[in-house]
């Protein structure tokens, strides 16, 4: 099994603290952290499947980037926009799945 070493850019990086300052709004600082680190687990995973994953059939991800690869994770809440560059999985967005359709 090929294993990646997991780059993520700018947008998505900007997706998470996102998530972590809307949670952290409504909840406590802690749960936006612990969320975040679920999401960043979540994604780490990409190190071991990305290459098992089939490209994107959907526009939005495609948009992203034309070679796009998605992922849905913590409980299909979230949707990865990835791809594979080389040795390397770029983590593109994190966005609400309804949004990927």
């Amino acid at each position: 099994m090929r294993r990646f070493d997991l780059i993520i850019n700018d947008s998505a990086s900007n997706d998470i603290r996102s998530l972590v300052d809307f949670i952290t709004n409504i909840n406590t600082p802690e749960s936006g952290v612990n969320y975040a680190m679920k999401l960043i687990h979540s994604i780490n995973s990409l190190r071991n499947c990305a290459g098992s994953i089939r490209y994107s059939p959907y526009q939005t991800a495609k948009s992203i980037h034309p070679q796009a690869k998605t992922l849905s994770i913590m409980k299909h809440r979230w949707t990865v926009v990835f791809h594979i560059d080389g040795d390397y999985v770029i983590v593109d967005r994190i966005l609400p799945s309804s949004s990927i359709a």
